[in-house]
């Protein structure tokens, strides 16, 4: 594969400049604001065809309503400063300057972070929150007004949304341009650290904020001159790995200024009891650690607004006295899964906003009943949900909890709680969430029947729902109903057999307008998937318009998907229009006619990927492959397959090829349809390989690999990752196909 020129873009000419610049300034009113048309072009030309330049003015301008202010931007002294070859600093800084002065503050601090180092909202809100960069009023929480800071920082062009595609994800993430972090650190000036950690020996005395981010830190000591720092006020590790097992520790006795205090990922596993004299410390993060308990001095922390405590696997306990610490809005406890329970009384901590992980205990005080009166919002998983002896202790009150967006709900394999399924029933019955619940998961449950609530329409803004390990339901909820839903799995649930079986009495199932990913694996008992409980009529079933993923894995049972009056043909394809990639793994009953895929293929426009694996009853490619001009990868796996030849013309896509080593080296995996004929196909594992060579698949051992991946990248059709001989046949990972013209 050739490489590319690399392609210097231009700057934006005049006019597209003013168009940029006038839609962010005026919005669609530019006639109500002719008096300033002529200071924005003169604004808009000081800009130098810069984009982010153009958008950070623009939508600085869209504050400012008076023609004085429109020219003391143009005749700013800070477009005399020197200026970089893209004339942009003098523009930030002048957005930066007319800030707020809380917005100024809030921007400057996040030199803390490197370059190009995604920003998560709520991480940067809460270290405003420690810094007391944001103050309590009593109509709004000091979270409610970050997030305003951030959308506005948004919207001047400081930050960068990098989850543009992801409606759930928007707005929660983001970076920050190089040259707007060149601005907050030359504002910062000795204020902030953030440099390998090698050089922490040299550091000014005038330091408020020590980070070290994407670093090795298990490799070096604790720096001895950060004792000397008086002013210390954040310190910040996020390690990569642990590199050494040195343990981590520090003098907390030194450090009282201390309101930040992360070490992530770093090897600790016993946190220092002198860590009570960080009397002012707002923020401590503990996650990825290898800490076993937190010590019982932690409690006197009464500053204390968040704990993250997020993958510490090795914890198993939390100090008993939690519910002193008052002040706690964030408790991050998710992948803790050695913590037996939650500390007793967990619930008199009225201030909590955040509980990732509950887990449910026996003892008093352990209860869901903890859970009653906390406004609890995010996400919010409640384990060993098994241990509620009694139903009526399983008033949580999620129902009312509108700030809530994630919830799981799960019950663990324990042989010591033997909850019978009406118990469990009656649970999930107490657990309605409030409408507002974006994404669900229930795993585990032991009941036979969902509650009504999961049949109305409690749940019509879920847009992410999972289905796992509940082995007792013979039937789903009425999952067309979730009108809002994009992704859908369903795994390990042992008696359904049917989907969409008549579970909703006489209505017919509207189809999933919104669904773009679906999984459905482990279903052992599955039999078919019905789209029209009646299994007639047409134009009834909509279908999957939005479908880009399908999954289905390991169904050993199953025996057709219908739509309407279409059984496994020509019909089902024309319900995916939108998919792209489809992955079928393990039907050992599958019928031929289905497996073989010949008919409908031509309706799946948009498919990209296709990957067949252990399926027995798989005999031949179709030739309808021929019509999938978007196919770029195709992956087959069975140890029975017999590839056919097929009279299909060449298309042009990319092939990969996978198999497990019997598979490789089965004899009858020998001849390639034409639609593949010149391709230069290339599979593998550890010890082995098969190519394409005139129309026949070769088997080649380990030794034969590097002469045969040098001889192809010569054709420039493989691109390979490897750096040795030693390991080429571990990473050939992409084959480019030949056409007929470009054999000639």
């Amino acid at each position: 594969m050739g490489t590319i020129s690399l392609h210097q873009l231009s700057d934006l000419t005049e006019d597209e400049c003013w168009l940029l610049f006038k839609e962010l300034a005026f919005g669609h009113d530019t006639e109500g604001h002719t008096n300033l048309v002529a200071l924005g072009k003169e604004i808009m030309k000081k800009c130098g065809g810069v984009p982010l330049a153009v958008k950070s003015l623009g939508s600085m301008m869209r504050y400012k309503s008076e023609e004085n202010q429109w020219q003391s931007v143009v005749e700013s002294d800070l477009w005399n400063l020197p200026q970089d070859e893209n004339s942009i600093l003098p523009a930030l800084r002048l957005s930066y300057s007319n800030l707020p002065s809380k917005l100024q503050q809030c921007f400057a601090y996040c030199a803390i972070f490197p370059k190009d180092f995604v920003i998560e909202k709520e991480l940067l809100i809460q270290l405003w929150m420690a810094n007391v960069f944001i103050s309590f009023t009593e109509k709004l929480d000091p979270e409610d007004i970050g997030n305003e800071i951030c959308n506005e920082l948004c919207w001047r062009s400081f930050f960068e949304d990098i989850e543009k595609g992801d409606d759930f994800y928007y707005g929660k993430r983001f970076k920050m341009h190089d040259l707007v972090h060149d601005l907050a650190q030359s504002i910062m000036e000795d204020e902030c650290f953030s440099k390998e950690i090698e050089s922490s020996t040299n550091i000014s005395k005038r330091t408020c904020h020590f980070t070290s981010v994407n670093s090795q830190w298990n490799s070096y000591p604790f720096p001895k001159a950060l004792y000397q720092v008086e002013t210390l006020r954040t310190f910040l590790v996020r390690s990569t790995g642990w590199s050494s097992r040195v343990q981590f520790s520090c003098d907390f006795s030194k450090l009282s200024s201390f309101r930040v205090f992360g070490a992530r990922m770093v090897w600790l596993t016993k946190l220092s009891s002198s860590i009570s004299r960080l009397k002012h410390l707002r923020y401590l993060d503990l996650s990825l650690t290898k800490i076993q308990m937190l010590p019982e001095s932690i409690c006197t922390l009464y500053n204390l607004q968040t704990l993250e405590l997020t993958r510490c696997y090795s914890l198993w306990e939390l100090p008993k006295h939690m519910n002193r610490l008052k002040n706690l809005r964030h408790l991050y406890l998710g992948g803790c899964y050695n913590l037996s329970q939650m500390p007793p009384k967990i619930g008199e901590i009225t201030c909590l906003k955040t509980i990732t992980w509950f887990i449910v205990g026996k003892k008093r005080g352990c209860h869901l009943a903890e859970l009653k009166d906390l406004n609890l919002g995010g996400y919010l998983c409640i384990r060993h949900l098994q241990r509620v002896e009694n139903p009526l202790n399983a008033k949580a009150n999620l129902i009312g909890k509108r700030n809530l967006r994630q919830l799981g709900l799960s019950w663990e394999d324990d042989d010591s709680d033997l909850q019978s399924p009406e118990d469990a029933e009656k649970v999930l019955e107490a657990l309605e969430p409030h409408a507002n619940l974006e994404i669900f998961d229930i795993s585990g449950y032991k009941g036979v029947q969902f509650p009504f609530w999961m049949r109305d329409h409690i749940l019509n803004n879920v847009v992410d729902l999972s289905l796992s390990d509940c082995h007792n339901c013979s039937h789903l909820p009425p999952l067309s109903l979730l009108a809002s839903l994009r992704t859908l799995s369903l795994s390990r649930i042992s008696r359904v057999m049917h989907i969409d079986d008549n579970f909703q009495g006489a209505g017919i199932m509207r189809g999933f307008p919104s669904l773009q990913k679906l999984t459905i694996e482990d279903l052992p008992s599955l039999q078919m998937m019905c789209i029209d409980d009646n299994f007639q009529g047409a134009g009834i079933m909509r279908g999957f318009p939005s479908l880009q993923n399908l999954t289905i894995k390991d169904l050993p049972s199953f025996q057709m998907m219908c739509i309407d009056d279409n059984f496994q043909g020509a019909g089902i394809m024309r319900r995916f229009p939108s998919l792209q990639n489809l992955t079928i793994e393990d039907l050992p009953s599958l019928q031929r006619k289905f497996t073989t895929l010949s008919e409908g293929l031509q309706h799946l426009s948009c498919l990209e990927k296709l990957t067949l694996t252990g399926c027995p009853e798989l005999v031949a490619l179709p030739d309808g492959i021929k019509y999938l001009n978007s196919l770029q990868h195709l992956q087959i796996s069975s140890d029975q397959i017999e590839i056919q030849r097929s009279r299909a013309e060449p298309c042009g896509f990319d092939v990969f090829y996978y198999g497990r080593k019997e598979t490789i080296g089965s004899p009858k995996l020998a001849v390639l349809p034409e639609a593949l004929r010149y391709a230069k196909v290339l599979a593998w594992d550890d010890d082995h390989a098969v190519v394409v060579e005139q129309d026949k698949l070769h088997y080649k051992e380990k030794f034969e690999m590097h002469d045969l991946a040098q001889s192809i990248m010569k054709d420039e059709c493989l691109i390979t990752e490897a750096k040795s001989s030693d390991n080429v046949s571990r990473r050939i990972f992409h084959v480019t196909v030949v056409t007929d013209s470009e054999q000639s």
